[in-house]
């Protein structure tokens, strides 16, 4: 998709057709019609991708820890991020922590998104590896491709919650029960979930610099890959 310009005519169409998402109570022709138009409301894949630097930035972290856990350890690398002091602590206290040094503050709107993102895969990572009973160096065993799914995850939750935390309003202004705007909220991040899968076989990231250039090009890349599937141009 070609970047262009936010205007506030893309907004406002952007807003429309999330509203016709609500009219609809959730079709997948009405959510593909509104990811369409947020794409290019946010200036294309490409602008969108470039704009999303909280998100990249998180997402760059994550890669960096669970490449880090898996290659060297989990204590070596909570040294690394400076959480050494949370060695021994509760599983779901060092998890904070960690998510504490992946997220940014959220001080701004677009970096609570990102934090947002974060917790979310975290806890699915929490779930998945029984990190409660089994602890954290559970995570030492975790494979590539389950560090690439969590990477994806990172990317698709980030782009969720932004489109929501944007324009979901649009479902909040209409005459609906808490629990159908939260039924609605659910399916839209399923859908988002479902349709932005990444090509990520050819990412070794166990040796990617995450926190250089070249992880900083191929997260940029992934954003502007997912955005332009959203998108519905490939």
């Amino acid at each position: 998709m070609a970047a262009a310009p936010s205007t506030a005519r893309s907004w406002a169409s952007a807003k429309a057709q999330l509203g016709k998402v609500v009219a609809s109570g959730g079709t997948p022709m009405s959510f593909r019609s509104a990811a369409r138009a947020y794409v290019r409301a946010r200036g294309g894949s490409s602008g969108a991708a470039k704009t999303s630097r909280a998100g990249r930035a998180a997402t760059a972290r994550l890669g960096g820890f669970l490449a880090g856990v898996a290659a060297d350890g989990i204590k070596p690398t909570l040294e690394r991020f400076g959480l050494v002091a949370t060695v021994g602590n509760d599983a779901q206290q060092v998890l904070a922590a960690i998510s504490n040094a992946i997220a940014p503050t959220g001080a701004s709107r677009e970096e609570a998104v990102a934090r947002r993102a974060t917790n979310d895969v975290l806890k699915e990572l929490y779930d998945k590896y029984a990190i409660a009973s089994e602890g954290l160096a559970r995570l030492e065993a975790m494979p590539a491709d389950d560090i690439r799914k969590a990477v994806e995850a990172s990317i698709s939750t980030y782009i969720y919650y932004c489109w929501l935390e944007e324009l979901g309003s649009r479902i909040e202004d209409k005459s609906m029960s808490g629990a159908e705007a939260e039924r609605l909220e659910r399916d839209m991040k399923v859908y988002v979930r479902d349709v932005v899968h990444l090509d990520l076989k050819d990412v070794d990231v166990l040796t990617l610099d995450w926190a250089g250039d070249a992880g900083g090009k191929v997260i940029e890349k992934l954003y502007a890959e997912a955005y332009q599937v959203l998108g519905g141009s490939v």
